[in-house]
């Protein structure tokens, strides 16, 4: 089940963007059609990007998603922390008995 969970994590951080669109790009064009308003500088860590995902092992369906760069990489950071920690707190089940050595 964690697998699952971990991949489709890992999917979702290295999807391909199927869209850019600027924040304040998409606020301009909707506030101001006809008015030319002045360019702002946007930082590219808060562009946000489209795509679809879909789970593991899937052919058909998805989700669509829209992230930032820095939400990805939030998330990206998140899910090695949650590798790390399963990694390192995970025992090997104890033997059964009449077989220990």
């Amino acid at each position: 089940m964690l697998d699952l969970i971990f991949v489709g994590l890992l999917q979702a951080v290295a999807g391909d963007p199927a869209e850019v669109t600027p924040p304040a790009a998409a606020e301009q064009t909707q506030a101001q059609p006809g008015a030319q308003a002045p360019q702002a500088e946007v930082d590219p860590m808060d562009v946000v990007r489209c795509r679809t995902v879909r789970p593991a092992g899937a052919r058909v369906g998805g989700e669509r998603v829209c992230t930032t760069p820095r939400q990805d990489e939030e998330i990206r950071q998140a899910t090695m922390q949650m590798r790390d920690r399963l990694q390192t707190s995970t025992s090997a089940p104890p033997p059964p008995p009449g077989m220990e050595q």
